[in-house]
C-alpha cells in the first residue's frame, strides 16, 4: 500500500494526497470523471428464516449448516434460533449465507437443509444486504476513502435523519459525530472508520466504508479493497413478500433508489463553495423542500433536490449498469460446489 496523505482543494472540487495521485475531478462536460474507478454491485449477505417439524438444538443445525457450506472451522456461522425454549431446542432458526453468487446457490442450500430438517413452512427471507463497490484502478487508499466519502454526502437516499448520522471505528458504543471538513472525513475513512445512517435493527440500515477484510476480519488483497455503500433491507423494507420471487430478483429497478447520487453544480458561487464543497454536508438526499420564488417574495412550489446539486449522470450510470449487471449474475443457474 502506498504511503498517502491527504489535502482538500476545493477550488479543484477533490481531494489531494500530497503525492500527486489524481481524484476525482469534474470534466469538460460539467460531469464527473471515474475513469480512475470501476464499479460492481454484490449482495453481501442474504438472511434466511427455516421453521422445522421438529425441535431441534440450535447447534445441530449451525453444524449442519457448516457442513452443507462445506465451511472450514474457523469460519464465522451466523445461526439464531428465534424460539429457544428449555434445554436450548427451537423450531425456527435465522441464519445468513455471505456473498450468494446467485439465488441458485442460496435454493441449493435450503434443499440441502429440508432433507436433514424436515420443513414445516416455506423458508422465507427476512432480511439482505446489497452492496454498490467502487475498486481503484491504481490500488489508491485516498481514491477509495474520497469515493466513500462522496457516497455519503451526495446520495439521494438517506435512511435516517442528521442525528443518526455517525462514524465507528469498531462500532462499539454510541459512535462519533461525523466530522464537518471533508477532508477530515477522507482521512477517518481511510484510516478505517466506518459511517453509520440508521440503526442495524431499523428496516432500512445504510453502511459506508472502505472494505479492506472479508466477512471474518481476514485482510483482502490490495486490488480487492473498495469504497462501499451498502443497505441492509428487513421487515416491510424487503421488495418480495415470498421466497419463491428472489429468483427473479430485478436489483436494478427493486432496489434504485439505493444506489442514486448527485454532484454539485460547476457554476457555484464562491460563498456556495466555501459553505458546501469544503464540508460533509449531506446535499444529495431527496425530500421535500420549498421553492423560493425567482423574485425572493416567498414560496412557489416544492422540490425534491437542493439547487445547489445536479443529477451525477455519470456514477448513475454505473450504479445502474452494476444492479443490472447483479440481476444477470443472481439469475444464473450455476451453484457453488456444496458436500
Amino acid at each position: 500500500m502506498r504511503n498517502e496523505t491527504v489535502s482538500f482543494d476545493w477550488r479543484s472540487n477533490q481531494v489531494s494526497p500530497l503525492n500527486g495521485t489524481a481524484q476525482t475531478a469534474i470534466n469538460t462536460s460539467n460531469e464527473m470523471d471515474y475513469s480512475h474507478l470501476r464499479f460492481r454491485a454484490e449482495v453481501d449477505w442474504i438472511e434466511v428464516e427455516i421453521s422445522t417439524v421438529t425441535r431441534t438444538n440450535f447447534q445441530t443445525v449451525k453444524r449442519a449448516l457448516k457442513a452443507t457450506l462445506s465451511m472450514l472451522d474457523d469460519r464465522k456461522t451466523f445461526v439464531e434460533a428465534q424460539d429457544e425454549g428449555p434445554g436450548g431446542a427451537a423450531s425456527v432458526f435465522r441464519f445468513r449465507l455471505h456473498d450468494p453468487e446467485a439465488w441458485s446457490f442460496v435454493a441449493s442450500t435450503l434443499e440441502q437443509l429440508e432433507r436433514k430438517f424436515h420443513f414445516a413452512n416455506p423458508a422465507k427471507v427476512t432480511a439482505i444486504e446489497v452492496a454498490f463497490d467502487a475498486y481503484s484502478r491504481t490500488e489508491s487508499a485516498v481514491e477509495l476513502a474520497e469515493q466513500a466519502m462522496r457516497y455519503y454526502k451526495f446520495c439521494t437516499l438517506v435512511v435516517a435523519n442528521n442525528d443518526n448520522c455517525r462514524i465507528y471505528r469498531d462500532f462499539r458504543g454510541s459512535g462519533a459525530s461525523i466530522p464537518f471538513h471533508r477532508g477530515a472525513l477522507v482521512r477517518r475513512l481511510s484510516a478505517g472508520w466506518q459511517i453509520a445512517i440508521g440503526n442495524k435493527t431499523d428496516d432500512r440500515y445504510q453502511h459506508i466504508y472502505v472494505k479492506t477484510t472479508d466477512e471474518n476480519g481476514t485482510a483482502l488483497p490490495q486490488a480487492d479493497h473498495r469504497a462501499r455503500i451498502e443497505i441492509t433491507l428487513r421487515g416491510d423494507a424487503l421488495p418480495y413478500r415470498h421466497v419463491a420471487e428472489w429468483a427473479d430478483a430485478d436489483f436494478a429497478n427493486d432496489l434504485s433508489m439505493s444506489a442514486k447520487f448527485r454532484m454539485m453544480r460547476p457554476n457555484l458561487s464562491l460563498l456556495q463553495k466555501l459553505m458546501l464543497e469544503d464540508t460533509t454536508i449531506q446535499v444529495g438526499e431527496r425530500k421535500q423542500r420549498w421553492r423560493v420564488a425567482k423574485d425572493r417574495s416567498g414560496y412557489s412550489g416544492e422540490r425534491q433536490y437542493r439547487t445547489s446539486t445536479k443529477a451525477d449522470n455519470i456514477l448513475n450510470g454505473k450504479a445502474r449498469d452494476a444492479f443490472r449487471d447483479l440481476s444477470r449474475r443472481w439469475r444464473q443457474r450455476a451453484v457453488r460446489p456444496v458436500s
